[in-house]
């Protein structure tokens, strides 16, 4: 025999399941706004996209030039052996890509557009 007003395992359960899934869900619409602002997949893919064209670029039977849109202003720096992308000076995401020909170290900062020339024996980022 049940009482008026006391709560039966049922609803017991459905209260604990409310509970949990809306504990879920606040904590995945935390973790989405926090992507909203995270620009790591963006600094990814440029530095290896730019890696890419750098050895592309190396391969040029002669001279060329690669104009590159960037999706947002970031600073790219050419070394000897890697690229490296950040914004504002953090959060750097570094690649390598392959050295066949002499690598002018240089640097663009904040910028959203580059231009990789090799002329020459050289590569060089402007």
């Amino acid at each position: 025999m049940q009482k008026k007003g006391s709560i039966t395992e049922e609803q017991l359960f459905f209260l604990a399941d409310a509970v949990f899934l809306s504990l879920i869900a606040l904590s995945l619409i935390f973790y989405l706004s926090t992507l909203q602002k995270d620009t790591t997949f963006e600094k990814t893919y440029v530095a290896r996209d730019v890696a890419l064209l750098v050895t592309t670029l190396q391969t040029f039977t002669g001279d060329g030039v690669i104009d590159y849109s960037l999706p947002l202003p970031l600073s790219v720096e050419l070394t000897n052996e890697e690229i490296i992308v950040s914004e504002k000076g953090i959060g750097a995401i570094k690649h390598p890509f392959s050295r066949i020909l002499t690598i002018s170290p240089q640097k663009a900062r904040d910028v959203t557009k580059i231009t990789l020339s090799k002329k020459g024996g050289q590569v060089m980022l402007e």
